[in-house]
């Protein structure tokens, strides 16, 4: 799933604090982890009470996927990737407050 294909992409990076080489191609891999999330959760059929939460959530790993493609290109388009490292900063955070909303419908629909 997306979090073990994640933490597997950054696991073979020595150094994500440090751009280069290694984290441009781990920028590449986690654009790709993204999109198929994405694409996946797309193809999930859920409930109405989760329908907007679950789209925005399936929104923002494209959003993420696209800044990490650019993030990807540092070396070729350094302004892209600037905006892509600003999107990805407000995307982990806005994932975080879907998920929390996501599971806050999910308990008090008794699941």
């Amino acid at each position: 799933g997306y979090a073990t294909n994640a933490d597997s992409a950054s696991k073979k990076v020595a150094n994500l604090n440090t751009f280069g080489k290694s984290y441009y191609t781990y920028a590449s891999s986690m654009a790709k982890i993204y999109k198929e999330t994405a694409l996946k959760l797309k193809n999930i059929s859920v409930p109405t009470r989760v329908v907007e939460k679950h789209l925005e959530l399936a929104n923002n790993y494209l959003l993420s996927a696209s800044a990490m493609e650019a993030i990807a290109e540092t070396e070729g388009d350094p302004a892209s990737a600037f905006a892509g490292i600003v999107v990805v900063s407000g995307n982990i955070d806005a994932e975080q407050q879907i998920l929390e909303a996501l599971e806050q419908i999910l308990r008090l629909n008794g699941v």
